[in-house]
């Protein structure tokens, strides 16, 4: 990883003993971060006993929370792509459940439901259909013929 050359700390380590400080400082489990390096989970268990390393992990946790607790943009910006992607998630469920022809239909249906109206018994086809057309509908989809 090149970042690890500008962390303090990290001069001592190996480039694959930098990288796993920045994984496990993420929240990485140390059996992934072991894989993402390309050494055994044993040894990335190793290195957290040695002091050089538990240090530059640590401080690379403080790092980044500092980041976090002085700048929050990056982090709602990352929330607003998740919500945009559950948004398009929404979408194409919503287009698959108006499409009759489609073999997940019903399915699809039935999640946007379980949306709208998590506690509410199925009230029947006719009005599962103007459920489905009203939330088509605030989406700001037409419904094809014959939904």
């Amino acid at each position: 990883m090149a970042d690890h050359e500008t962390q303090p700390g990290t001069d001592l380590l190996s480039p694959q003993q930098a990288e796993a400080v920045v994984l496990l400082a993420a929240g990485n489990r140390k059996s992934d971060t072991a894989r993402m390096v390309g050494v055994h989970r044993s040894t990335v268990h190793g290195w957290l006993h040695l002091p050089a390393f538990a240090a530059a992990v640590e401080a690379e946790r403080e790092r980044r929370l500092a980041e976090l607790r002085g700048d929050p943009l990056p982090y709602l910006s990352g929330l607003r792509a998740w919500e945009d992607n559950a948004g398009r998630v929404m979408d194409t469920i919503l287009e698959v459940a108006l499409d009759k022809r489609h073999p997940n239909h019903f399915r699809a249906a039935e999640l946007i439901l379980r949306h709208l109206a998590p506690e509410a018994p199925s009230a029947g086809p006719t009005a599962d259909e103007k459920l489905i057309q009203g939330f088509a509908e605030s989406r700001g989809w037409e419904a094809p013929d014959g939904a």
